[in-house]
């Protein structure tokens, strides 16, 4: 089984927002989970079909979980769990999950800011009253 650092989270943190990112400079919501899933875990997710982030219809179209590898998490979320977030109908952004003392964060890049930690309670305000959890099937083996 493969531990984690206990901050492996804070490398990530403050790397601004971009529709075509490039990182480490700039990173988009999926590419942050496409790259930490990577980095931290050595599972190499498909890059994401979307051509500029800034086009909400290709978000949309691409944010599939299972076109990456994902399943749903059964029982309670953990470090490097991918969170699917929407307002009303739509999904339209992803983060990770982080275990921390009080309890699991998400960690995401959101458009016009830049990456950081939130509670789900500050993920709600922010709009996103649906949070659903997938696992990588290759994640299985994270602590």
């Amino acid at each position: 089984m493969k531990k984690l650092p206990s901050r492996w989270h804070e490398k990530y943190l403050g790397i601004p927002w971009a529709g075509v990112p490039h990182y480490p400079d700039t990173l988009s919501c999926g590419e942050l989970c496409r790259v930490a899933l990577k980095e931290q875990a050595g599972i190499d997710t498909p890059i994401i079909q979307v051509p500029d982030a800034m086009v909400l219809k290709d978000c949309l179209k691409a944010l599939k979980p299972e076109l990456y590898g994902f399943e749903p998490v059964e029982g309670e979320p953990q470090n490097l769990d991918v969170a699917w977030l929407g307002r009303r109908l739509m999904i339209d952004h992803v983060g990770l999950g982080v275990e921390t003392p009080n309890g699991i964060m998400i960690l995401h890049c959101q458009q016009g800011s830049d990456v950081h930690l939130d509670t789900l309670a500050q993920i709600r305000a922010l709009g996103y009253s649906k949070v659903l959890w997938y696992r990588h099937r290759e994640a299985s083996c994270l602590k």
